[in-house]
């Protein structure tokens, strides 16, 4: 892509750190993403960047507030064995809230993320949990078992 200050050079694209300030708290952001000119040197941010970037932010601010993020939000469904439909009924959220949560474009409320937490960090409340949603009638030695050695 051409730089849009000496239309001479090129843009890089790269990644730095950046400095959040966040509820009186100073958060160091890593990776976000801007492009540098070849010749100019002129440092810019395109669209899909910034688009990017704002995601960084807000996973940023969301682990300054105790709440998951998307890959966290991916690793709790994955780790109870659940598509993304599946967790909806669990947790709770629309037929396509998980898919929003886990590529940042949504955040859960703070019930679910409430929920969330539980889940990653209880293996009991993971199978509470999946017994409540129908997929569990009362214990399930083989899936106890599964769901209580993936927290070790």
């Amino acid at each position: 892509m051409k730089c849009l200050i000496c239309e001479v050079g090129n843009l890089i694209a790269g990644r730095r750190s950046e400095v959040l300030h966040y509820k009186n708290r100073v958060l160091n952001v890593q990776g976000f993403w801007v492009s540098n000119c070849d010749q100019c040197g002129a440092c810019l941010v395109t669209p899909s960047q910034a688009k990017a970037n704002q995601r960084l932010m807000a996973d940023a601010e969301r682990h300054a507030d105790g709440a998951l993020v998307g890959a966290e939000i991916k690793a709790v469904r994955e780790l109870m064995g659940l598509n993304r439909g599946e967790a909806s009924k669990v947790f709770g959220g629309g037929p396509n809230a998980f898919s929003k949560y886990e590529r940042g474009e949504i955040h859960p409320s703070e019930a679910v993320n409430k929920l969330l937490l539980l889940a990653r960090d209880i293996p009991a409340a993971r199978l509470k949990l999946l017994i409540n949603a129908g997929f569990l009638v009362g214990p399930h030695p083989a899936r106890t078992t599964e769901l209580a050695s993936a927290s070790a």
